[in-house]
């Protein structure tokens, strides 16, 4: 069949832990409108070297909750959780950045 190509190509959206779902990191780099969580934090160019290096941010005045898409200058960088205001980060470890002092 012509569309068991495409079924099987493309790259994961999701992985299963034990009893939830997490988002996989590459679709959040996405720009499809499917993926929308309803949920973007849009952070400024210091906030988002701290991100890519690993680090949890505070995320003032945000009533958000659960998984969101983290942003940059309008472009997706990866998933994190907000939970009370903290955005837990989760960029993959191997693509993190160090920052330079």
């Amino acid at each position: 069949a012509d569309w068991l190509d495409a079924a099987v190509g493309g790259i994961a959206i999701a992985d299963r832990q034990s009893d939830r779902w997490e988002p996989h990191s590459a679709a959040a780099t996405l720009r499809s409108s499917r993926l929308e969580t309803g949920a973007n934090v849009e952070l400024d160019d210091a906030q988002a070297a701290r991100y890519v290096a690993g680090e949890a941010l505070a995320i003032e005045n945000s009533q958000l909750q659960g998984w969101t898409r983290v942003w940059w200058r309008e472009r997706p960088l990866g998933w994190g959780k907000l939970v009370a205001g903290v955005l837990k980060n989760h960029y993959p470890k191997s693509l993190r950045q160090r920052q330079h002092a």
